[in-house]
């Protein structure tokens, strides 16, 4: 299945996403990851704010929502 609007992703904010998502089963596994995680708190709340997070992904929603609303 090709998703048609996969260009309009956010990928910073998926990356950054996708980074700490990993960042925190490693940090839960560290025996089977062989790595600790050293966290970085004022990193973390300033790039997983719910506020930072909403700013940088309006413009995507918006045009999701539009195009669900066409179908």
């Amino acid at each position: 299945m090709k998703v048609l609007w996969l260009e309009q992703l956010p990928w910073p904010q998926v990356w950054t996403a996708m980074s700490w998502e990993i960042a925190c089963w490693v940090g839960n596994q560290p025996l089977v990851a062989g790595v600790k995680v050293v966290w970085n708190e004022v990193l973390l709340k300033n790039q997983v704010s719910t506020k930072n997070f909403f700013a940088m992904t309006t413009e995507f929603r918006s045009a999701l929502e539009l195009q669900l609303a066409e179908r």
